[in-house]
């Protein structure tokens, strides 16, 4: 009977340290379920105003785009960083007009599932247009295209 005793109070301690452990990881599960809904909350209205920006962009702009046989630096690393993001292979600038030329180029942006990103296709895309290439700003790309200010817009938001 003694012995059931001490493997009862043996198990009880267990479980009291077990409690004292889920609490723990129950405290840090929601403290970052919060910061998770505070960083969705921030982006969510950014996300929506850029997909309003690409929405609005007219098909003579893009068009424009297309047309150009040289493209400024900043009109051309935009559409090779969405090029990447719709998962394109080729990203020379002929590959490029052709993708602008398509019908769903717009919609397959409006209905971008940043689920299905890589991290290879994030890692080039950071590392190449959007991180620490201070010659890309969603600014000096609006100077240089109208249409392609508000892709660049969209490109920072999905992969932030």
């Amino acid at each position: 009977m003694v012995a059931d005793q001490n493997v009862a109070e043996r198990r009880k301690e267990e479980a009291e340290k077990m409690s004292i452990e889920v609490e723990k990881q129950q405290v840090e599960i929601t403290a970052r379920k919060e910061e998770a809904q505070r960083d969705l909350d921030e982006a969510e209205p950014a996300l929506i105003s850029a997909q309003a920006s690409v929405r609005s962009i007219k098909k003579r702009d893009l068009d424009e785009v297309r047309n150009l046989a040289r493209p400024p630096n900043n009109v051309k690393l935009t559409l090779e960083c969405v090029a990447i993001m719709l998962g394109e292979k080729k990203i020379e600038w002929a590959d490029v007009r052709k993708l602008l030329s398509k019908s769903d180029f717009i919609p397959s942006i409006l209905n971008f599932d940043v689920d299905k990103l890589t991290k290879r296709q994030i890692k080039r895309v950071q590392d190449k247009y959007v991180g620490e290439n201070s010659e890309l700003s969603a600014e000096s790309v609006m100077r240089s295209s109208k249409a392609c200010g508000p892709l660049f817009k969209w490109t920072e938001l999905q992969i932030k």
